[in-house]
């Protein structure tokens, strides 16, 4: 017979009730009761494990393992937390880490009104794959007052929400982008489809980002090639009315296509000096890919922003000039060389982007000394004047 000790007056009574609320709740959620303090088994599919130790606790499995959050409180609430979903609700009741692009595919509204709604009943927490809802004061349960069941319940409809399922997660934040209640979380999806989606879905977003949020953007005409997708960004980078996180996305996934130099030296001019920083360091990588240097504004900004106050943006461009800096910037690199207000390294490089451009210029006066083209080491002189060379025969 089972029997249980206790050492106050009427302990077994409570060991014995809380026993049998346990085991109904194991069955009513599908799993079959074997200890009285835990049982596993499976939910939905769903490896699930009901602990009745300290209160109930359910564990979930089988979830996305890039993906991390639980509820604040305590000392060490806040660590972990790396990312945020635009969500001022959740993001002040959660602390979010992981993936941005997985989290923010996930965590639609509905998934975060369920979280919300559960972590003023339990404390809540994901990670390494497995989703653990505790309650720590589950009550009298019984088939009259089933409270435990219901949040519980509600917690693997939470689980199945977060498991990716056959939909692309590109398609899943092209979604959130458009659709989802919170602007902040609409914002942030769009960034991350600017940056890493694919680009039929990249160009329905930035579309979508021109004309508005609404459900009738589902119904925007998607081109599919290069040409529509690129010109989409450069539309978007150049809006003023979208947001500077916005701008600084498209222009960075402009910077890793195949845009025209025209385009380019439009967009690279419409972001080098702009307030936000995001925006000039995006603006930068456009210029350095669309190879603009026969625009004398694009190199003139860029040398600006070398002389600039802001280390970071400073040696961006000095790499940028490194890949389209032409003899027209000699002048400017050659003072930027000698500049205190740069530092020895960004000096350093100066010189270096120089002295690639020196010897270009110097080889169209007549007469000048240089490397001979035929032979490795050789010099001859430039321009037809004089017979100096030293490979070959020797001549006077």
């Amino acid at each position: 017979m089972f029997r249980v000790r206790c050492q106050y007056p009427g302990g077994s009574r409570v060991v014995m009730e809380q026993r049998v609320q346990f085991g109904w709740v194991a069955r009513r959620l599908g799993l079959r009761p074997a200890l009285w303090s835990t049982v596993a088994g499976t939910i939905q599919g769903l490896p699930a494990t009901l602990r009745g130790h300290k209160g109930m606790e359910l564990a979930l499995g089988s979830l996305p393992r890039g993906l991390s959050f639980r509820c604040r409180g305590g000392l060490f609430s806040n660590l972990g937390a790396t990312i945020a979903s635009g969500d001022a609700a959740f993001d002040e009741r959660f602390c979010l880490g992981g993936d941005e692009r997985l989290a923010l595919a996930l965590l639609d509204g509905d998934a975060r009104r369920r979280a919300l709604a559960l972590s003023a009943r339990m404390s809540l927490r994901l990670k390494g794959g497995v989703l653990r809802g505790r309650l720590r004061r589950p009550g009298v349960v019984s088939p009259t007052r089933p409270d435990a069941v219901i949040w519980f319940q509600s917690l693997v409809t939470l689980a199945m929400a977060l498991r990716p399922g056959g939909r692309p997660l590109d398609q899943r934040l092209l979604d959130n982008a458009l659709d989802d209640p919170s602007a902040g979380v609409r914002e942030n999806a769009l960034r991350v489809l600017m940056i890493s989606g694919e680009p039929r879905v990249v160009e329905t977003a930035a579309r979508a980002a021109l004309i508005g949020f609404s459900a009738r953007l589902r119904a925007v005409e998607v081109i599919g090639d290069e040409a529509g997708l690129q010109d989409a960004l450069a539309e978007l980078a150049l809006t003023p009315a979208a947001s500077p996180a916005l701008r600084a996305a498209a222009m960075r996934r402009l910077a890793v296509g195949q845009i025209a130099p025209g385009d380019g030296a439009a967009v690279a001019l419409g972001g080098l000096w702009d307030p936000d920083p995001r925006v000039r360091h995006a603006a930068i990588a456009v210029a350095a890919c669309a190879r603009v240097g026969g625009e004398p504004k694009v190199e003139d900004a860029l040398l600006g922003v070398a002389g600039g106050d802001a280390p970071a943006l400073r040696r961006a461009a000095l790499q940028a000039l490194a890949v389209m800096g032409t003899r027209r910037a000699l002048p400017r690199l050659i003072a930027l060389s000698q500049s205190r207000a740069l530092s020895a390294s960004e000096r350093a490089t100066a010189r270096g982007i120089a002295a690639r451009l020196r010897p270009i210029d110097a080889s169209e006066a007549a007469g000048a000394l240089s490397l001979a083209e035929v032979e490795g080491g050789g010099l001859s002189l430039t321009g037809g004047a004089g017979a100096l060379s030293l490979h070959g025969e020797r001549e006077v």
